[in-house]
């Protein structure tokens, strides 16, 4: 699978050089073989034999083209002792001070298949020449024919033939993504059965960097000729040589034309406006306009975006322009600027890299909802209701900048140096009017508040890592140290009133003050055994922590009889909180097998100094936790995983004091809460597709809650008095106080079975998934203990295809139903939720398009409580591609039908809530895009070593 040139070799094996070729490629490989040349002349070794260590270098070098490999995993093995490198600029690798002897030497590299020789080494320079060979040329004798085959299994790795994908004209490769069975694009990251892809390569090089998505959001789909997806060890694995080790699922995109870098800049502008006018008569304008400018390499990337617009858009991808959607739900305002490059030194991977980011960010907002609840009548509690409707804004902007220095082959070995600086400034208005009915008391309140808050916030974070790239006594050290410190100058202002048979009228002012969090940990990994059939670790790490904020609130009864400053609601916040950790783990892995346990000893302690009111005595108190862990894994196919977590109470449910900013909804502590725990069992089963793309996909989880910290309230029919720290506080009649308890008992599971598979016909693939959720919770009715049990199974299908090379379409569909009950048998809520998306894209007179999409969502309940709510939103888009499909001019529609809003449902134990956010309505834009991207191929690269331009090797 490979040849070298070696001083002694076999001739079965290797193929031996003379002196005569070896000058004659030594004109064709310039650079890499000139060095070797001369090493092997001024060697001393050779000339005086004075020296008994060799050296082993050279070049490793693609067969197909004769250009070098960078990145290129290399392991020496000499006896008992194993040497690492990787191989950097034009394929070049070393290996200093090499005991003399038989060595056996294997190559690693993505997209190529594996080398491996073994050979004798004699002092002095051992020169080599390696040639791999692709993988890919493998299929390239494969006929392509109209069915061919979608996707075949060699080893551990699947590969999907695009031939057998339909695509549009003009469609980026993220278009090939979609169709593929088992693959599922979410929240800017790609799944495979359920697994997280973490890289992208391009023809085995990661020239599009670390975000899974940029390679497939430039490269065209025309150019795309296989994508492989399968394990790829960790890059620590790789530095500790470990040869069984956890493994991220990574993707290959082989294309037609081989990419060593890409520009791709995109200019975007649209301009529109509302059907509806504002107040004054005048048209609701809509814009927006951006550039986004990209260069992509292996060993440097910059990027730089820019974009202001009010119709919620964040990006600058063409898709914006030409795919349908939009509605609008609140007003938003927003000018943007990122800004950022990455360079690497010394191997993509292991080496030394840069990394400096920047960005600008401006916001207005505003929006309007209205949202009720209902409270259920109790004999402890009568029959309440409330209303609310809202107007909030905000207006605020903010800078960030990021510095990160990776060194990786140091004198003070691997460095992780990350530098963050944030500055914001906000200002919030806030306008909400309430009303509260409670019957049985006649009583009714009506609060009209205004609330204000500006201020300017900054924050710095450092942090440093360290750690051997090599065994210290047999240990892989590693210390982490990080701090954040910022300060807050947030001043808000309340002004509340409160129309009810108490007459008060509130002034709150709140003030945050300075923050600090430091973090330290050190962790020591050893290697008890590394073999080719398991390899077993231990880890231990100790670690603390300390973290302090300051904040103060004061309020005043502007209608009291004194207009003094209500104690009760008057106070600092100087918290603190000091944790310190110390944990073990076992590791045990083979090639099919994981099995690791891990358990944590920690302890917390929340700390109150508070100075005002002064007569509240200093509180601290200490929460010890054991978390055990475990975890098991097979063939990555079946997953189970244990771990046990735990959650403090908040200070503000620790401290026995009243919160009375709503004198009808009152709020105390309870000192004597304890740390809850949460256990979780997960348990995965996915199998591997099969050629016909289908797979089965399932989890379950299991969730236990002990020592949950549940609210408790009660209804005071006449007024009465609490005894608490502040002296006693009066209640009045009518008002509900809330409280915390601890309550164990919290059961939940959540569990999905599905399936994947292609479509032939349709040249798609669909995926079906049933989901049940199950939930028994405690919780308080008044002064009773009440559960609320909760089952929602549902159905979720997605069928996506491309008919011809004209008609491309998606449905999504998600059925459920939400049952919940209590204890008592009352029925709290009883409803079936229908979500569903039909969209279609077409091409038409060559150059033309449109896209079509169309939402629709629904509530129908069964229950006393809730309401039928529909909503409805169709967007359509047409446009046509100019100047080689580099310009797009497209004309798009929003909310056409004008039903669009936001509803929520929320149930509790003793009400349900709901809340409206309304649509702003249709809107109409004309758009305008220009892409300019280019490629760089290694054709241009070896006609520049040709000619002698080239950068020195590294």
């Amino acid at each position: 699978m490979g040849s070298f040139i070696s001083k002694e070799s076999s001739q079965e094996e290797i193929t031996i050089y003379s002196r005569k070729e070896f000058k004659v490629m030594k004109k064709i490989y310039f650079l890499s073989i000139l060095i070797a040349g001369l090493c092997l002349i001024q060697s001393p070794v050779l000339l005086f034999g004075q020296q008994k260590e060799a050296v082993v270098q050279g070049t490793i070098l693609d067969k197909s083209l004769n250009l070098g490999i960078k990145s290129a995993s290399l392991m020496l093995i000499n006896g008992k002792d194993t040497s690492y490198t990787i191989s950097g600029y034009y394929g070049l690798f070393k290996f200093p001070a090499i005991k003399t002897g038989t060595v056996t030497l294997k190559a690693t590299c993505i997209g190529f298949v594996p080398f491996e020789k073994s050979f004798e080494t004699i002092p002095g320079d051992n020169s080599l020449i390696i040639k791999m060979t692709e993988e890919k040329e493998e299929l390239r004798g494969a006929k392509v024919t109209a069915e061919a085959s979608l996707m075949q299994k060699k080893g551990d790795t699947l590969i999907f033939n695009t031939a057998a994908v339909r695509t549009l004209s003009g469609d980026d490769a993220i278009e090939i993504l979609k169709q593929l069975p088992g693959m599922r694009i979410e929240n800017g990251k790609i799944y495979m059965n359920n697994e997280k892809i973490s890289r992208t390569y391009v023809n085995g090089t990661l020239v599009f960097g670390d975000n899974p998505l940029s390679a497939f959001n430039t490269i065209s789909a025309d150019n795309v000729t296989n994508i492989k997806v399968y394990d790829e060890q960790t890059d620590l694995a790789k530095k500790r040589g470990l040869k069984n080790s956890n493994k991220n699922k990574v993707m290959d995109i082989l294309t037609k034309n081989k990419i060593i870098s890409a520009w791709d800049t995109r200019v975007l502008a649209s301009a529109g406006a509302d059907q509806k006018k504002e107040e004054d008569g005048k048209p609701q304008l809509r814009y927006g306009t951006g550039i986004t400018s990209n260069f992509y390499s292996e060993m440097f990337l910059f990027y730089v975006n820019a974009c202001t617009n009010n119709i919620d858009r964040t990006s600058n991808n063409i898709s914006t322009i030409t795919n349908a959607s939009g509605g609008l739900n609140d007003y938003d305002e927003s000018s943007a600027v990122q800004t950022g490059i990455k360079k690497y030194w010394n191997g993509r991977k292991l080496g030394n890299s840069l990394d400096v980011k920047y960005s600008f960010n401006k916001n207005y907002k505003k929006s309007g909802s209205h949202s009720s609840a209902q409270y259920f009548a109790t004999d402890d509690n009568p029959l309440m209701s409330y209303t609310d409707t809202s107007a909030s804004s905000s207006n605020g902007s903010s800078h960030y900048l990021s510095i990160m220095l990776n060194l990786q082959h140091s004198p003070l070995k691997s460095i992780l140096w990350t530098n963050e600086i944030s500055i914001s400034k906000l200002t919030d208005r806030n306008r909400k009017y309430e009303r509260i009915d409670t019957s049985g008391n006649n009583i009714s309140s009506i609060s009209d508040a205004f609330t204000k808050s500006r201020g300017k916030d900054w924050k710095l974070y450092e942090q440093l890592n360290w750690s051997d790239n090599e065994t210290f006594n047999g240990f892989f050290p590693e210390l982490n140290l990080s701090v954040t410190t910022g300060n807050s100058t947030d001043v808000s202002a309340i002004l509340d009133t409160l129309k009810s048979s108490y007459n008060r009228r509130y002034i709150t002012t709140d003030f945050t003050g300075k923050q600090i969090d430091a973090h330290g940990s050190l962790s020591f990994n050893y290697i008890l055994k590394n073999t080719d059939r398991y390899t077993e670790e231990i880890d231990f790490a100790y670690g603390t922590g300390y973290s302090s904020e300051k904040k103060l609130q004061t309020a005043i009864d502007l209608l009291g009889n004194n207009r003094n400053t209500v104690t009760a609601n008057t106070f600092d916040y100087t918290y603190s909180y000091f944790n310190q950790y110390i944990s073990g783990e076992s590791i045990f892995q083979n090639r099919d097998l994981l099995i690791s346990t891990r358990i944590e000893l920690g302890n917390n302690r929340p700390k109150d100094t508070e100075r005002i009111p002064e007569d509240i005595p200093e509180y601290s108190k200490s929460f010890t936790s054991i978390l055990p862990q475990l975890t098991l894994r097979y063939k990555n196919r079946l997953t189970i995983h244990y771990k046990t977590e735990t959650a403090l109470p908040s200070m503000e449910q620790l401290r026995d004091r009243v919160d009375d900013t709503n004198p009808l909804f009152l709020r105390i502590g309870n000192p004597s809460l304890k740390q809850s725990y949460t256990n979780n069992l997960n348990i995965s089963y996915n199998t591997i597709p099969q050629k016909n793309g289908f797979a089965f996909l399932s989890h379950l989880s299991l969730i236990y809650v002990s020592n949950d910290i549940v609210r408790k309230s009660e209804y005071f029919n006449d007024s009465g008095v609490i005894d608490d720290q502040t002296g006693g506080y009066t209640v009045q009649k009518g008002a509900t106080l809330y409280s915390y308890e601890n309550v164990s008992g919290t059961f939940a599971t959540e569990s999905y079975a599905g399936v994947c598979g292609r479509i032939n016909k349709i040249k798609g693939s669909y995926r079906v998934t049933a989901a049940l959720d199950f939930s028994k919770k405690p919780q308080y009715n008044g002064e009773k203990l009440n559960r609320i049990t909760k089952m929602a199974p549902g159905v979720k299908v997605t069928i996506g295809g491309t008919l011809d090379k004209h008609i491309k379409f998606y449905i999504y569909s998600m059925t459920s139903y939400n049952h919940n009950k209590n204890s008592y048998g009352t029925v709290l809520s009883d409803a079936i939720t229908e979500d569903l998306t039909l969209s279609g894209s077409f091409r038409f007179l060559k150059y033309g398009f449109s896209d079509i999409r169309y939402d629709y969502g629904m509530y129908r309940f069964f229950s006393n409580y809730g309401m039928n709510t529909k909503t409805q939103n169709l967007n359509v888009v047409i446009g046509c591609t100019l100047m080689k499909k580099r310009m797009t001019l497209s004309l798009s529609g929003h909310d056409l039908l004008n039903k669009g809003s936001l509803y929520k449902m929320l149930v509790s134990n003793n009400s349900i809530s709901q809340t409206w956010t309304p649509s702003y309505g249709r809107y109409f834009m004309f758009n305008l895009s220009f892409r300019l991207n280019k490629e760089k191929s290694p054709v241009s690269f070896q006609r520049g070593l040709n000619n002698g331009d080239m950068e020195n090797p590294i």
